[in-house]
């Protein structure tokens, strides 16, 4: 013991082991090597656990094969900050508080089975997965990152209620799922999210926050699924979604996707509009208020409970709603030699190009809407008034 700090070399236990220090519980080398050994733990510090450039090392589990209880836990309370590394077992959080941060690393999982709460971060990194298991995260900021050895998940957690709570943002990736076996529910203003699958259910800490929302692949990159259940009774704001297919339920009066983009399809449910956006595919889709396609992949879009403003072109729309699209401009007749082509859209790519710079180039105002005649896609036979062109 130094001072009021215990300084830990080794400790081992097959059962439980209880440390108190007025001051500080701490690594008493500078190395990686595991300093407490134990079937569970309980930790309480007047100062920190470890430091942010010394974590304190533990293993918790059973130390022999005849041991039936296949799992070790940690109970903890630090009055500064508590930074703790769990290089090769699993570790489990029963509870944990600090009075600044909380900074955990696991080498295979760590389980969120209590409280973990501090005033300021808890940052939680695991080599597979970061389990929730009926425990809640609290803090202003939140950072969670699974799969540090390439493969790994974070996984919501089966019973009701939060599994994470930040005053002021939350960030989650893996490069597995988000959300897998069940959606991480998340209550944070500013939620970001990157994995190859994501299923969260997020909203702010007070419902009449506006909810900021960015979901994308590792590294920014494409996520291959991607759903979403937000919720704000002010609005919900999507800053960039980048899936190859994604579902949105949006309980909100104002929703908006500022920097969207698909491989397959989008769809988006709002109170009052039902809405699919595809890449390609222009088939008959039931149940949609608003079916629209972008041939570059790229959309926008903000929706109200009395419009919908969609940037990609408008395939079909619920005649008793209010739907514009947004590509730049007004079509009208004057343009139909040059929009003839989004007649043949589906016959080949060249058509597709065709159309696209048309919409772009041909454009005969610079408003943010486009409304285009239904009479350019009527056509008459050769040798009449308005017999049709080929431009292509």
């Amino acid at each position: 013991q130094l001072g009021n700090d215990l300084a830990v070399d080794t400790l081992f236990s097959r059962a439980g082991i209880w440390l108190t220090a007025p001051g500080s519980i701490v690594d008493a080398f500078d190395s990686d090597e595991t300093n407490i050994r134990a079937q569970s733990l309980n930790l309480l510090a007047g100062g920190s656990l470890g430091s942010a450039a010394n974590f304190l090392d533990i293993g918790l589990g059973p130390r022999l094969e005849s041991d039936t209880d296949d799992t070790g836990y940690l109970t903890a309370h630090a009055g500064t900050g508590a930074h703790l590394r769990s290089p090769s077992l699993p570790l489990i959080l029963h509870q944990l508080d600090a009075g600044t941060e909380v900074r955990v690393i696991g080498g295979t999982d760590v389980v969120v089975e209590g409280t973990v709460d501090a005033p300021l971060d808890v940052d939680i990194a695991a080599g597979d997965d970061v389990r929730f298991d009926g425990g809640t995260i609290s803090a202003d900021t939140v950072r969670i990152a699974a799969g540090s050895d390439g493969r790994g998940n974070v996984v919501g957690s089966a019973a009701d209620g939060t599994d994470i709570a930040a005053v002021t943002s939350a960030f989650l990736t893996a490069p597995d799922g988000v959300g897998t076996e069940a959606p991480v529910e998340v209550r944070a203003p500013r939620v970001d999210l990157q994995a190859d699958t994501i299923d969260v259910t997020a909203t702010p800490p007070d419902p009449a926050q506006t909810l900021a929302v960015n979901a994308t692949g590792v590294g920014g990159g494409e996520a291959s699924n991607v759903v979403l259940d937000l919720t704000s009774t002010t609005a919900v704001e999507v800053g960039t979604i980048y899936a190859t297919t994604s579902t949105t339920t949006a309980t909100t009066p104002l929703f908006t996707v500022f920097d969207g983009r698909l491989g397959d399809h989008a769809i988006v449910h709002t109170p009052t509009f039902d809405i699919r956006v595809d890449h390609h595919d222009r088939r008959f889709q039931p149940g949609f208020d608003v079916r629209a396609f972008t041939l570059s992949g790229l959309y926008d879009m903000v929706v109200t409970p009395e419009s919908a403003l969609i940037g990609a072109f408008i395939i079909t729309q619920n005649p008793r709603k209010v739907v514009f699209s947004n590509p730049g401009g007004v079509a009208d007749l004057r343009s139909r030699g040059r929009l003839n082509a989004l007649e043949h859209q589906s016959k080949n790519d060249k058509s597709n190009r065709v159309a696209r710079g048309a919409a772009e180039n041909f454009a005969t105002a610079a408003g943010d809407l486009v409304f285009v005649d239904p009479a350019v896609f009527e056509c008459g036979k050769p040798g009449e008034p308005n017999a049709c062109e080929d431009n292509n």
